[in-house]
């Protein structure tokens, strides 16, 4: 028992010893590669329809990009409130779609069921890509 006990302490010298008390340098940000985009408005008309697009041109929507990178879009409402898409207001579906070919990112509104709605839950949509590395 004597012989453990000593090597459990030669052990935790040992650590104290080695771990230095030097600060290293400094990394970088971690959300330097972070591309986020303006608040950009919804164009939906009033006019009741089935569904409503609004496509978005954005360089950064690339092949690398869309092939690697985590994609967040989220919009707000008129009352400032902010939610994930996809995302459900009753009857009204709201969801996108990303095309590296075009460099585009589709804003889709759509009736769950095929009827005619007004889309207006939502008066604009950002995005945000985080590269994988």
């Amino acid at each position: 028992m004597k012989t453990i006990s000593r090597i459990i302490s030669v052990v935790f010298i040992l650590c104290l010893v080695s771990c230095s008390a030097e600060d290293g340098d400094d990394g970088m940000d971690g959300n330097a590669n972070v591309i986020s985009s303006d608040w950009i408005t919804i164009n939906f008309s009033p006019t009741p329809n089935t569904f409503k697009i609004q496509i978005i041109d954005d360089s950064n929507i690339s092949e690398a990009n869309v092939n690697s990178a985590a994609f967040q879009v989220y919009a707000r409402t008129a009352s400032g409130d902010v939610y994930t898409i996809p995302h459900e207001f009753g009857n009204r579906s709201y969801f996108y779609s990303l095309s590296a070919a075009d460099n585009q990112l589709t804003f889709r509104a759509e009736s769950i069921n095929n009827s005619m709605e007004v889309f207006s839950d939502f008066t604009e949509i950002r995005y945000t890509i985080i590269p994988s590395n």
